[in-house]
């Protein structure tokens, strides 16, 4: 056979062989894709505590504000928004020494447009850890602000990282108004199997909708293609919608990596522009957590419900601080006995001041205790003698971004012991009693018999 005869026989195989090729599947069931852009924060993981504010404060902003604009110019539906939790965002809002009117004014603009979008936790917890009053204390960060510029008060959350969590959040999260929880793994420390979308029931019967990725967001078309979680259905490519998804609506949620602020315009723009072309019958449009909820309400999905907590695969950090540990089990009683005798002793008439200022720093201080990230990114690869023989420059920031964690839950008991010895002391001196003898008081709401 020539040459000739050759190239026509394989002109005509070709049809045959295009026709054999497996074609690329879409999702036909979603009708909607809303695209939801976050990073992952960590407070004190890439950069040490107050340095990492500062760069929450210009550069990563800054950067935000630059992607804003340039997309400016694309259809509404395309233009960046960027959605953040209420602690980080309250930070970066805040008034600050070097603090520039032109940065002032577009925080403000952004946030009143919808291209700064608060979600309503205030940073990812570790809840197995948290009391219930901080958990709902930190959602005052994200109200706060939403009430200041008369916004409406978000209805979604998100933590990353963290892959396990109490029941008792769904209870915190439900009674709070919280509708939408999206929980995004970082998949080495072993996510939990769950439906994927599922109503989470909390020990009292209350629910909220979550949905569970064991990766940081529901693609990662953002972040390194080494992050994705494997086994996971709930999974897209891109802004594609996973294969099996059921529901007509379906969260592109893109999620950066850890304080890598946010994506680039360019990227953006190509990922709207490879779903238009792929799926060009879906209305793809950038949006919010909210957003997300609303639109699957509407259908009114039947979904299964899950009951259970979830084992803790994130502990290590908390048991590797046993002193600050036993400090924070010391505080969360006390905190709450401080705070009803301030406010019993002002009923009865004793001159003091206000402590719910004081109270309101102490429990941020005891939340970001509670914040997932535990120490500094460098790792010390050395132990016993190795480890003896390394020169204090290679772990001096390690063990400073310790010292910085157990900051928090220190200047927390130092706030709390010093409204008790106030209070005590208040309480000493107006009560009426015989000399050489002791005032106690029961914060208990039932007598004790065996005084």
């Amino acid at each position: 056979m020539n040459v000739k005869s050759t190239y026509v026989m394989l002109c005509c195989m070709l049809p045959f062989w295009v026709k054999s090729q497996p074609m690329e599947e879409y999702n036909t069931k979603v009708r909607e894709v809303i695209v939801i852009c976050k990073t992952h924060f960590d407070i004190g993981y890439t950069h040490r505590v107050n340095d990492v504010v500062n760069y929450y404060q210009t550069e990563m902003i800054d950067r935000a504000f630059k992607v804003m604009d340039a997309s400016g110019d694309l259809p509404k539906e395309q233009q960046f928004a960027w959605t953040l939790p209420g602690w980080v965002l309250s930070k970066t809002m805040e008034d600050w020494k070097g603090q520039t009117p032109e940065r002032r004014q577009k925080l403000d603009n952004k946030l009143k447009s919808g291209q700064i979008v608060p979600h309503a936790l205030p940073f990812t917890m570790i809840s197995d850890f948290c009391g219930l009053e901080e958990m709902a204390r930190g959602l005052n960060f994200s109200s706060a602000l939403c009430r200041k510029y008369n916004l409406p008060l978000s209805h979604s959350g998100k933590m990353t990282d963290e892959p396990s969590h109490t029941g008792a959040l769904a209870t915190v999260l439900a009674h709070a108004g919280v509708k939408f929880l999206h929980i995004g793994c970082n998949w080495p420390s072993g996510f939990v199997k769950t439906p994927g979308l599922f109503w989470w029931e909390g020990p009292d019967g209350s629910r909220v909708l979550t949905l569970y990725s064991a990766s940081y967001g529901t693609n990662c078309a953002v972040c390194p293609k080494g992050w994705q979680g494997p086994n996971d259905p709930m999974m897209g490519v891109n802004l594609m919608p996973a294969k099996d998804w059921p529901y007509a609506v379906w969260p592109a949620i893109l999620v950066t990596g850890d304080n890598s602020g946010p994506p680039t315009a360019e990227r953006i723009k190509e990922l709207f522009q490879e779903i238009k072309e792929k799926m060009p019958d879906v209305n793809v449009h950038m949006g919010t957590m909210d957003d997300f909820y609303e639109a699957l309400m509407k259908d009114n999905p039947q979904l299964p419900v899950v009951k259970s907590a979830m084992p803790d695969t994130w502990i290590h950090g908390i048991m590797s601080d046993p002193g600050g540990v036993r400090l924070s089990r010391e505080v969360h009683p006390l905190i709450s006995s401080a705070e009803v005798l301030n406010t019993q002793l002002g009923v009865w008439g004793v001159p003091v001041a206000s402590v719910s200022k004081d109270i309101a720093t102490a429990y941020e201080k005891m939340a970001l205790y509670g914040e997932h990230t535990w120490g500094g990114s460098k790792s010390v690869k050395a132990y016993g003698e190795a480890f003896e023989k390394l020169p204090a420059d290679e772990y001096k920031d390690l063990e400073a971004s310790w010292e910085d964690k157990t900051g928090y839950i220190r200047d927390a008991s130092d706030i709390v012991q010093g409204i008790t010895q106030s209070n005590l002391y208040s309480l000493a001196t107006n009560v009426t009693c015989k000399k050489n003898s002791f005032v106690v008081y029961n914060p208990l709401p039932w007598k004790r018999r065996e005084w």
